[in-house]
């Protein structure tokens, strides 16, 4: 599975090998993230200061792929 990991300045991180290296994604909005799960489709449900948005599953806005 995926690693997530999110926080402040709308950094998320992914590993996909248990946490060994990381993948950085920095979001444009630059709010604060405090959670992440994963929906059905496999994308991202990132939750924190601008609300709830869903995201690609690397972190990244449908915009930025």
């Amino acid at each position: 599975g995926t690693m997530v990991i999110v926080g402040h300045g709308a950094v998320v991180l992914t590993s996909k090998d248990q946490g060994r290296s990381f993948t950085v994604i920095h979001r444009s909005d630059r709010r604060l993230l405090t959670g992440a799960i994963t929906n059905d489709q496999g994308d991202l449900l990132l939750v924190g200061q601008g609300g709830a948005q869903i995201a690609l599953p690397s972190g990244e806005q449908p915009s930025q792929k």
